[in-house]
């Protein structure tokens, strides 16, 4: 994908990917502004966990939380991955709750790290780098004309644009994939045995029960030690995460 099109207020405009040029004039301003940064004392990012633990941003009990929901989680994706022998569908379900909800408590710590981070020089750098081929790529559509006239016009600019144009370049950029939630072990393991919608909205109602194979070989097992198999499907929870 090369350009993201849309419309902000009747205004038809679009993102395109950079060329060369814009790259490297990208990596000019980087550079530039990290130098600037770094001589006013900003700090580095390599000094950012001296920071944490001196200031006590991340006290001795959120690391061993930190540590704790890490190893919590890569533990229940063993159980939903059905590499835990003996396990029963029911606990699988329940591994996969705890995922989702031990993955939003890493999400919010990581949120306040990368936070941290953007203060640091280094993240300075980056979100210079970023303004100025926001600034530079974005385009009206009909013209292929610049819609900012500069990255300064774009980071002093309160047009509705400028943040639409922004996700629409990190899109562009890194590739967004709207789905990427339902590819997490957990969600998968919802998805499949009908556990959770579309929306990955935990359901209600109960679903049917469909036929057994005749040679099993899913890792699950029954509450009597019976192998299930992969049509087999668990019983709606009403639980959300």
């Amino acid at each position: 994908m090369n350009k993201i099109s849309f419309e902000v207020n009747g205004v038809k405009l679009a993102v395109v990917r950079p060329n060369s040029q814009q790259l490297h004039k990208a990596d000019i301003a980087h550079a530039k502004a990290f130098a600037e940064y770094a001589q006013a004392g900003a700090l580095l990012e390599e000094a950012l966990d001296g920071l944490i633990k001196s200031q006590q941003l991340w006290d001795e009990a959120k690391l061993a939380k930190w540590d704790e929901l890490v190893a919590a989680l890569k533990a229940d994706e063993r159980i939903v991955e059905g590499k835990v022998a003996g396990t029963t569908l029911e606990q699988a379900k329940e591994a996969a709750i705890r995922m989702r909800i031990n993955r939003v408590d890493i999400n919010e710590m990581l949120a306040e790290r990368a936070i941290l981070r953007a203060n640091t020089a280094q993240g300075k750098a980056e979100n210079a780098r970023f303004n100025y081929l926001v600034a530079a790529c974005t385009i009206h559509e009909d013209m292929n004309k610049p819609y900012f006239l500069n990255r300064e016009h774009y980071e002093t600019s309160d047009d509705p644009v400028k943040n639409v144009a922004a996700k629409n370049m990190a899109d562009l950029l890194h590739g967004y994939d709207p789905d990427f939630e339902k590819k997490f072990p957990e969600n998968k393991f919802l998805l499949k045995y009908g556990l959770v919608d579309e929306n990955l909205q935990f359901k209600q109602e109960e679903a049917p029960k469909t036929e057994v194979k005749e040679e099993p070989t899913y890792p699950f097992i029954d509450d009597k030690g019976s192998p299930l198999p992969e049509e087999v499907v668990a019983e709606k929870t009403p639980a959300s995460a």
